[in-house]
């Protein structure tokens, strides 16, 4: 989840265009629209003005709101313990608490888990006061043999029918992710290449063959437009098979199941920060983040970034200003004016990893709360054996870190998420 090898992809992609035909909405417009059980909803333009969004259905939505002011606290169970450890250190509980076991079988083997969402588990994060993240199959064709392609035919449809029904056993607003990282598109676990979305980096790369391949299918029925603007002969394939997958998850539960308490984010854009990026790693088609983001607006309620203050890409080691001084770099060259700035911001994967950690901290996390006021959330990650990071904030010189950026800023750190209709978790203080 914390690969860090976007300034490869400068190595193999060029240029990104695309021009909408013709306007029928702009950008920010939104319009009431009709759901299957005869009530309103309300729908998004899209981001080149050709289409309206999903319909956004459930009179009652109750999604994750921002805090107003500051951010949300969260904790990534990437280790056993590492929540219940960053609490007792720190002195703070967190509002997000992102386990991975609340989810099986995302990754499409039926020998080892079938798709499910482990509604006790779940509940008992609620009943402390924690909102979980929830998903379906990840978006990563790398996985098994889950594709896009069969996924956007209805493929899935029963697997994801019995999802629905234990998110709606559940019943509680929580995240939904469709995939994490997109832009690791390198990565063994991505892929989404060749005319079936079947095929790898390396096959799309040796055969030239990283854009012109997807052509998304007619919409389903109640939304024949929903992958209008997708299928760009010169787009990146596997981010569009992304974006189509997005849409797809959320013209299901939402529209087509009605649960109105899904909180949809970007997948976790690696922001790579410290890494010695190629100066159009953040243009080229596969590492575009703001047209990534133009295919996801009507189907995404925060963007959601990964932040690490740590690489092993670079010798020597950057310094705190460097990594501060590209995150500064990515959040006005990428984000802000982007075709989503108007969402708030979660950093999904926040760590202050490795050598001078105290330090990384007391810099870091101050300069997240006091300069960048669309960030409404870290989830700091933990310590993770398999891919060797060790991040967890650990009593000692790294919780005397946190807690003095937290006594500097004390209205700056939330405990509780506020939903969108003013409330918040009954067990949560």
């Amino acid at each position: 989840m914390a690969a860090r090898s976007l300034f490869l992809l400068a190595l193999f992609f060029v240029g990104f265009g695309c021009e909408g035909d013709e306007d029928i909405c702009t950008l920010g417009d939104t319009q009431t629209c009709s759901c299957a059980d005869g009530v309103d909803g309300v729908q998004s333009c899209n981001s080149d003005g050709s289409a309206w969004g999903t319909c956004r259905c459930g009179g009652e939505t109750k999604i994750i709101a921002p805090a107003g002011g500051g951010v949300y606290l969260g904790q990534a169970e990437s280790a056993p313990g590492a929540r219940a450890s960053f609490e007792s250190a720190s002195g703070k509980k967190v509002a997000i608490w992102q386990r991975f076991d609340v989810i099986h079988g995302q990754e499409e083997d039926p020998s080892r888990h079938a798709l499910s969402f482990d509604v006790a588990l779940a509940q008992q994060a609620w009943d402390q006061g924690y909102i979980v993240f929830a998903s379906a199959f990840e978006a990563y064709p790398g996985h098994s043999s889950f594709t896009v392609d069969k996924l956007l035919v209805g493929t899935y449809d029963a697997d994801l029918a019995t999802l629905a029904g234990q998110f709606k056993e559940f019943g509680r607003p929580m995240f939904f992710s469709t995939a994490r990282e997109p832009n690791v598109i390198l990565s063994d676990y991505m892929g989404g290449f060749g005319p079936d979305g079947d095929k790898s980096t390396a096959w799309a790369y040796e055969n030239e063959r990283t854009t012109g391949d997807f052509t998304p299918p007619t919409g389903p029925s109640g939304s024949p437009d929903l992958y209008v603007g997708l299928g760009d002969s010169e787009a990146c394939d596997g981010l569009e098979r992304l974006a189509a997958a997005q849409r797809y998850y959320y013209d299901f539960f939402v529209r087509r199941e009605g649960i109105d308490f899904l909180t949809f984010d970007t997948m976790g854009w690696n922001a790579d920060i410290g890494a010695e990026l190629e100066e159009d790693a953040w243009t080229v088609p596969c590492g575009n983040l703001r047209a990534f983001h133009g295919m996801l607006v009507g189907y995404a309620d925060w963007v959601s970034i990964n932040t690490y203050f740590d690489t092993d890409d670079v010798i020597p080691l950057p310094t705190v200003e460097k990594y501060l001084a590209d995150l500064d770099k990515f959040m006005n060259e990428v984000i802000r004016g982007g075709p989503l700035a108007s969402l708030p911001v979660m950093i999904t994967e926040l760590g202050f990893c490795g050598a001078d950690a105290p330090s990384k901290i007391s810099q870091g996390l101050d300069a997240i709360v006091s300069n960048y006021p669309e960030i409404g959330a870290v989830i700091f990650w933990g310590d993770d054996s398999n891919i060797g990071l060790e991040c967890l904030v650990d009593p000692g010189p790294e919780a005397d870190a946190f807690n003095t950026v937290m006594t500097a800023n004390p209205d700056s750190f939330h405990s509780c998420v506020t939903f969108s209709d003013g409330t918040s978790p009954p067990g949560c203080q």
